[in-house]
């Protein structure tokens, strides 16, 4: 019915809706023949103002493009799996016969489907063992909802029924698209507002031949820990630049940036629970925006697409958000952003010039630590009182976690923190109670530090079916237990999943959990070709987790503890041990050392040693090289370190 262009403009703007006819249709199917009748019935589009995701059909879309896509309506509970290499259908498959695993658990607790019937499941199985198909080499069927949805959860994560987009594409084809188009109108416009970039006529700069970096948003359901559990908090969407291609020499430099070890965060709480200082963190929004492009420095970026609802071109919906994406600009850079390789150096430049003028008015004196360039101490002379205040701080990246020894010093790094990066640009200076994954829990009438990490741990056992209090084991691996390499030429048991659980146990082994740092070791070295018996002891150390999800490290600061028959207040208290030729593929020794402080332990390591050992001396005096070596005093350390 269109006759001009202005009506073709508007309709390509305009999102089409499938016809309820096919939903009413599809949700009363009950066996795959009737799924498979269905397929070949035709549906007629129509104007519906409800919104609804696509569902798609097997073989090529409107853009001629192959179909071999997952699409989905959670509303009506219909999906289509495509897949030309069995990569769906295999997920579809595993989700379905471990029930207790992420794919069908979480849809169903979110509430995105319903499972109505086990007999619509086992006719799925009975259709594909005797359709002839083999999921290994490949082929396109089609299979109920639940079990669609649950290969499509293997690769997306949903929190409160929300599924994390990959791109905005995707994320203006959901339900929730009014929310990630607000979360990507804040990010723009926060951008324009700083000046980040300025539009040019992209043929001037493909004349010269510079290259023009692509863009695209990160898009992340933002979580917290509520209760032990973890649980929507705010959907983000970061504009980033593709710096993978950008050329070294030309569009950028230097890239090495810097921030705080876990050793220096766990020393600053262990310092603050000792001191009974007040621990507080701060963001500074947008952080990379505030380094600039060196001067003489020329980086060219795509604008941000600007999308509406079905993933149409559409800048009028976003106000103060420039041209977009195809409008034929192009951004210059003026500022750096995420996604660039030296942003991160630039910043971190940035946060040592902020602290260095922390000493210009004389009063005080600010240090970063030898062997951490991003943990600071500042020291500055009160000058109500003429008392000398400690401010402590460790970075990562726009994250500062600060101790403060009064609420006058606080006030003063506050107001020097707004002068230097912007009025308003800073938020927190409250209470902290989670930093970089870990949960702070404070008792000041008891002086007691402890960070842990139980909601990561209850993900984790969600994840894999095991559940928390039951068949529980005292220890983190199974008592005497020899593992060794996989034969050669054997197949690797569950890869994926395994190198999934190491993963999770070796970050719980930076963070705050000592007790799997072995576990964590041991089982890491057998990654690459994983047997039964390896993932036998993985699952052991699961029913372990299980039974510890909230074990973390405590922190004290009271004379009960600290003066317990000797003052260790503020003393490092290390111990080494080490066994013999422990790793049976190797011959080996394995090295293990603590240094503990204020009650707690703030350093640790588990780690085979490189050379081989005739007896226990020997190995024992090797890893008490290996302590010292670590944490000899170095050149004026004593008088910057975190201690002093």
């Amino acid at each position: 019915d269109l006759t001009t262009m202005e009506q073709l403009i508007a309709a390509e703007n305009t999102p089409f809706q499938y016809s309820k006819e096919r939903y009413a249709v599809y949700k009363d199917l009950t066996t795959m023949e009737q799924l498979i009748a269905a397929e070949n019935t035709p549906f007629q589009y129509s104007w519906e103002s409800e919104p609804s995701d696509t569902v798609m059909r097997r073989g090529k879309n409107q853009f001629g493009k192959s179909g071999d896509d997952l699409h989905f309506d959670v509303k009506h509970g219909i999906a289509l799996v495509q897949d030309g290499h069995g990569g769906y259908l295999k997920a579809s498959l595993m989700a379905a016969r471990t029930p207790y695993r992420k794919g069908v658990q979480e849809l169903i607790a979110c509430g995105a489907i319903e499972v109505k019937e086990q007999a619509f499941a086992d006719e799925a199985f009975k259709w594909i063992e005797q359709s002839g198909i083999d999921a290994d080499r490949g082929g396109a069927v089609e299979l109920p909802a639940w079990l669609a949805m649950a290969a499509k959860a293997q690769t997306q994560v949903l929190v409160n029924g929300m599924v994390e987009p990959i791109s905005i594409v995707e994320a203006m084809k959901l339900p929730e698209s009014h929310l990630w188009r607000a979360a990507v109108e804040k990010e723009v416009q926060g951008l324009m507002a700083n000046g980040t970039w300025e539009e040019v006529d992209e043929r001037d700069v493909a004349r010269r031949g510079r290259t023009i970096l692509p863009s695209r948003f990160v898009l992340k359901i933002k979580v917290k820990e509520v209760d032990g559990k973890m649980v929507l908090s705010k959907l983000k969407a970061r504009l980033c630049a593709g710096g993978h291609r950008s050329r070294p020499g030309f569009d950028h430099f230097e890239t090495a940036a810097f921030t705080a070890s876990p050793t220096a965060v766990r020393t600053l709480l262990a310092l603050a629970a000792a001191s009974d200082d007040e621990l507080v963190s701060y963001d500074v929004a947008q952080a990379y925006l505030i380094a600039s492009v060196p001067e003489g420095q020329e980086i060219y970026m795509q604008l941000p697409e600007l999308l509406g609802d079905g993933g149409v071109r559409a800048p009028h919906l976003y106000d103060g958000c420039g041209s977009g994406k195809g409008s034929g600009k192009v951004a210059k850079l003026k500022k750096q952003i995420y996604g660039l390789k030296d942003s991160g150096r630039r910043f971190g430049e940035v946060v040592m010039k902020f602290f260095d003028s922390l000493k210009k008015d004389g009063s005080s004196r600010v240090r970063s630590i030898v062997s951490d360039r991003m943990a600071y101490v500042w020291r500055w002379i009160d000058p109500v009182t003429g008392k000398e205040e400690v401010l402590r701080a460790c970075l990562h990246v726009d994250d500062f976690l600060v101790s403060v020894s009064s609420p006058a010093i606080k006030a003063e790094f506050e107001r020097r923190m707004a002068s230097y990066f912007g009025e308003g640009r800073v938020t927190g200076g409250e209470p902290v109670d989670y930093h970089l994954g870990m949960r702070i829990e404070r008792d000041r009438a008891k002086k007691t530090v402890k960070i842990s990490q139980g909601g990561f741990v209850r993900k984790l056992l969600e994840d894999f079916g095991v559940q928390e209090g039951v068949k529980v084991k005292d220890s983190p691996l199974q008592g005497g237990v020899h593992l060794r390499k996989a034969p050669a030429g054997s197949e690797p048991v569950d890869h994926v999943n395994y190198m999934k659980l190491v993963g999770s146990l070796q970050w719980m082994a930076i963070t705050c959990r000592p007790d799997v740092s072995f576990a964590a070791g041991l089982l890491g070295r057998y990654s690459q070709c994983p047997t039964d018996e390896h993932w036998k002891q993985a699952k052991w150390c699961l029913q372990y987790l299980a039974g510890t999800a909230d074990l973390g490290i405590t922190y004290h600061g009271s004379d009960e503890v600290l003066m317990d028959g000797y003052d260790h207040r503020n003393k490092l208290i290390a111990g080494v041990d080490s066994d013999l030729g422990g790793c049976h593929d190797t011959q080996k020794s394995t090295s293990g050392m603590v240094v503990m402080l204020n009650g707690g332990a703030v350093s640790w390591r588990s780690r085979r040693q490189t050379t081989l050992s005739n007896a226990t001396t020997e190995a024992e005096q090797g890893g008490s090289v290996r302590l010292r070596s670590n944490y000899r005093p170095r050149q004026g350390q004593h008088e910057s370190g975190l201690l002093g």
